[in-house]
């Protein structure tokens, strides 16, 4: 899992997360804005089989929290794919928002 911390309103890290998705090309299974849970997955690839990716947005004060866990949904090695999933929506989030 994957974690991130930003100094930025929680409607616009969810707003941001769901377009950075659409960017990746994955797609959005569903979105809540009142929990914060957004589901995503990822095609078939060479590496994958396609994983699901669950992307938590909470308020922690001013700030604003996103962890992010991906797993694979039909094999059970994943290559790494899961965590370089994890790791690039925090990464882009970074770049977005200064982590």
């Amino acid at each position: 899992m994957e974690n991130g911390t930003y100094d930025t309103s929680y409607s616009e890290v969810f707003d941001e997360v769901l377009q950075l998705i659409n960017r990746l090309g994955w797609t959005v299974e569903s979105a809540d804005d009142n929990t914060g849970i957004i589901v995503a997955s990822t095609g078939f690839s060479l590496r994958s089989w396609s994983e699901r990716i669950t992307i938590r947005i909470s308020r922690e004060g001013t700030q604003t929290k996103v962890s992010v866990a991906s797993v694979p949904k039909a094999q059970l090695i994943d290559w790494g794919k899961s965590r370089e999933n994890e790791r690039v929506i925090i990464k882009e989030l970074n770049c977005i928002f200064g982590g």
